[in-house]
Protein backbone atom coordinates (compact mmCIF):
# COMPACT_ATOMS: atom_id res chain seq x y z
CA UNK A 1 0.00 0.00 0.00
CA UNK A 2 1.43 3.67 -1.20
CA UNK A 3 0.73 6.57 1.03
CA UNK A 4 1.30 9.89 -0.79
CA UNK A 5 0.66 13.37 0.29
CA UNK A 6 -1.11 16.13 -1.58
CA UNK A 7 2.25 17.91 -1.35
CA UNK A 8 4.51 15.43 -2.82
CA UNK A 9 1.70 14.78 -5.71
CA UNK A 10 2.19 18.78 -6.13
CA UNK A 11 4.93 18.63 -6.50
CA UNK A 12 5.79 16.25 -9.13
CA UNK A 13 2.91 17.93 -11.23
CA UNK A 14 5.01 20.96 -10.62
CA UNK A 15 8.03 19.43 -12.05
CA UNK A 16 6.42 17.97 -14.88
CA UNK A 17 4.83 21.40 -15.95
CA UNK A 18 8.66 22.12 -15.72
CA UNK A 19 9.71 19.80 -17.85
CA UNK A 20 7.00 20.59 -19.89
CA UNK A 21 7.69 23.97 -20.88
CA UNK A 22 11.13 23.33 -21.14
CA UNK A 23 10.68 20.84 -23.97
CA UNK A 24 7.87 22.78 -26.03
CA UNK A 25 9.96 26.10 -27.25
CA UNK A 26 10.37 29.11 -27.08
CA UNK A 27 7.68 31.91 -26.81
CA UNK A 28 4.40 32.24 -24.93
CA UNK A 29 4.09 28.84 -24.08
CA UNK A 30 6.51 29.18 -22.02
CA UNK A 31 5.84 32.27 -20.15
CA UNK A 32 2.60 30.96 -19.21
CA UNK A 33 3.88 27.90 -17.66
CA UNK A 34 6.44 29.62 -15.85
CA UNK A 35 3.29 31.81 -14.49
CA UNK A 36 1.73 29.02 -13.84
CA UNK A 37 4.56 27.48 -12.21
CA UNK A 38 4.83 30.67 -9.64
CA UNK A 39 1.22 30.06 -8.61
CA UNK A 40 1.76 26.62 -7.87
CA UNK A 41 4.68 27.88 -5.77
CA UNK A 42 2.06 30.18 -3.87
CA UNK A 43 -0.56 28.75 -2.94
CA UNK A 44 2.15 25.96 -1.84
CA UNK A 45 3.21 28.14 0.36
CA UNK A 46 -0.42 29.31 1.32
CA UNK A 47 -0.61 26.20 2.64
CA UNK A 48 2.19 26.30 4.70
CA UNK A 49 1.77 29.25 6.62
CA UNK A 50 0.74 29.13 10.04
CA UNK A 51 -3.08 29.65 10.75
CA UNK A 52 -4.46 32.95 12.24
CA UNK A 53 -4.79 32.01 15.62
CA UNK A 54 -1.10 31.16 15.81
CA UNK A 55 0.41 34.15 14.02
CA UNK A 56 -1.70 36.18 16.90
CA UNK A 57 0.41 34.32 19.67
CA UNK A 58 3.56 35.20 17.85
CA UNK A 59 4.89 38.77 18.64
CA UNK A 60 6.02 40.57 15.05
CA UNK A 61 9.59 41.24 15.08
CA UNK A 62 8.57 44.23 13.50
CA UNK A 63 6.08 45.68 15.57
CA UNK A 64 9.30 44.96 18.47
CA UNK A 65 11.16 47.23 16.52
CA UNK A 66 9.34 50.02 16.55
CA UNK A 67 7.75 50.38 20.63
CA UNK A 68 4.49 52.03 21.36
CA UNK A 69 5.41 55.58 22.21
CA UNK A 70 3.11 57.87 24.58
CA UNK A 71 1.65 60.30 22.38
CA UNK A 72 0.45 63.97 23.67
CA UNK A 73 -2.32 66.01 22.92
CA UNK A 74 -3.23 66.63 19.40
CA UNK A 75 -2.37 70.42 18.76
CA UNK A 76 -4.70 72.82 19.03
CA UNK A 77 -7.06 70.95 21.27
CA UNK A 78 -7.28 71.54 24.94
CA UNK A 79 -10.25 72.03 27.26
CA UNK A 80 -12.47 73.32 25.09
CA UNK A 81 -12.20 70.71 22.59
CA UNK A 82 -12.85 68.12 25.40
CA UNK A 83 -15.95 69.71 26.70
CA UNK A 84 -17.45 69.93 23.44
CA UNK A 85 -16.85 66.17 22.68
CA UNK A 86 -18.21 65.60 26.13
CA UNK A 87 -21.32 67.39 25.15
CA UNK A 88 -21.78 65.65 21.72
CA UNK A 89 -20.92 61.97 23.44
CA UNK A 90 -23.66 62.86 25.68
CA UNK A 91 -25.78 64.01 22.88
CA UNK A 92 -25.21 60.89 20.90
CA UNK A 93 -26.58 58.77 23.82
CA UNK A 94 -29.66 60.51 24.19
CA UNK A 95 -29.83 59.20 20.54
CA UNK A 96 -29.38 55.79 21.80
CA UNK A 97 -32.06 56.57 24.36
CA UNK A 98 -34.74 57.81 21.14
CA UNK A 99 -33.66 55.19 19.02
CA UNK A 100 -34.50 52.41 22.03
CA UNK A 101 -37.82 54.73 22.76
CA UNK A 102 -39.17 54.53 18.92
CA UNK A 103 -38.41 51.23 17.94
CA UNK A 104 -39.92 49.62 20.63
CA UNK A 105 -41.61 46.68 19.57
CA UNK A 106 -44.87 45.88 21.92
CA UNK A 107 -45.43 49.97 22.78
CA UNK A 108 -43.26 52.95 21.55
CA UNK A 109 -43.07 55.54 23.96
CA UNK A 110 -43.16 58.38 21.57
CA UNK A 111 -44.25 61.38 24.12
CA UNK A 112 -40.66 59.98 25.62
CA UNK A 113 -39.12 60.15 22.62
CA UNK A 114 -40.26 63.87 21.14
CA UNK A 115 -38.93 64.89 24.76
CA UNK A 116 -35.78 63.43 24.06
CA UNK A 117 -35.59 65.25 20.88
CA UNK A 118 -36.71 68.47 22.26
CA UNK A 119 -33.72 68.01 24.47
CA UNK A 120 -31.20 67.42 21.76
CA UNK A 121 -32.60 70.43 19.99
CA UNK A 122 -32.13 72.46 23.27
CA UNK A 123 -28.44 70.66 24.12
CA UNK A 124 -27.43 71.60 20.32
CA UNK A 125 -28.68 75.07 20.30
CA UNK A 126 -26.77 75.31 23.70
CA UNK A 127 -23.40 74.11 22.11
CA UNK A 128 -24.12 76.62 18.63
CA UNK A 129 -24.19 79.31 21.49
CA UNK A 130 -20.99 78.35 23.27
CA UNK A 131 -19.63 78.09 20.53
CA UNK A 132 -19.67 80.05 17.69
CA UNK A 133 -16.75 79.45 15.94
CA UNK A 134 -17.24 75.49 16.52
CA UNK A 135 -16.43 74.46 12.70
CA UNK A 136 -13.82 77.13 12.18
CA UNK A 137 -11.73 75.81 14.88
CA UNK A 138 -13.06 71.89 15.31
CA UNK A 139 -13.80 71.00 11.38
CA UNK A 140 -14.88 67.98 12.58
CA UNK A 141 -16.31 68.23 15.51
CA UNK A 142 -18.37 71.18 13.94
CA UNK A 143 -19.86 68.56 11.04
CA UNK A 144 -20.93 65.83 13.86
CA UNK A 145 -22.79 68.70 15.58
CA UNK A 146 -24.30 69.98 12.26
CA UNK A 147 -25.45 66.23 11.60
CA UNK A 148 -26.87 66.03 14.79
CA UNK A 149 -28.64 69.45 14.69
CA UNK A 150 -30.08 68.14 10.86
CA UNK A 151 -31.32 64.45 12.64
CA UNK A 152 -32.76 66.20 15.08
CA UNK A 153 -34.95 68.59 13.04
CA UNK A 154 -35.82 65.83 10.32
CA UNK A 155 -36.82 63.65 13.49
CA UNK A 156 -38.97 66.15 14.92
CA UNK A 157 -40.51 66.64 11.25
CA UNK A 158 -41.30 63.37 11.18
CA UNK A 159 -42.81 63.08 14.53
CA UNK A 160 -44.78 66.12 14.19
CA UNK A 161 -45.96 64.73 10.48
CA UNK A 162 -47.13 61.10 12.59
CA UNK A 163 -44.56 59.13 10.70
CA UNK A 164 -43.85 57.15 14.28
CA UNK A 165 -47.92 56.65 14.99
Amino acid sequence: MKIRSDQLDALQQQEEIKKRSKSTGDGFGDLFAQELGLQDEASNTQAVVAPVGARAMVLDPLLMANPVQETGAVEGTGEDAAAVVGQLDGMLDKWDTYSQQIGATTDPDLKGAYDTLESISGDIAQLKQNNPELSARYPELGSVANELEVMSFTERFKMNRGDYV
